[in-house]
């Protein structure tokens, strides 16, 4: 009688612990699924933000420049000074960029297909 009750409780013990790993597998699943679709949100809404800054006019192009590099050298005071170092530059791009992405400053275009389901 004593071995059954230890074995029902091991037993027992062992199917609470599968279901735990069932659970924490499951879970990790959607987790990676969820990572997946807002990294492709994210790759999205960038190039959409790259589409907008090469299509910008020349004067929206300086504000926002101005106003990116402004921000920059206020928050860091490491930024390079010299504007025609490559490093610079992509660092200018990308803040510009994520600027863009923003959400006051992003707005998804138009879809040509309404019925396009996403």
């Amino acid at each position: 009688m004593q071995y059954t009750s230890k074995a029902l409780r091991a037993h027992e013990e062992s199917v609470r612990k599968s279901k735990a790993v069932a659970s924490a597998r499951e879970a990790a699943v959607a987790r990676r699924a969820f990572e997946m679709l807002e990294a492709k949100a994210d790759e999205r809404r960038r190039r959409i933000a790259e589409e907008r800054l090469t299509s910008l006019p020349p004067s929206d192009y300086q504000t926002l420049f101005a106003k990116v590099k402004t921000d920059l050298f206020a928050r860091s005071h490491w930024v390079p000074q010299d504007e025609n170092s490559i490093f610079f530059k992509r660092l200018i791009h990308g803040a510009m960029v994520g600027e863009l992405m923003r959400p006051g400053n992003y707005s998804e275009p138009a879809d040509p297909d309404p019925n396009n389901s996403r």
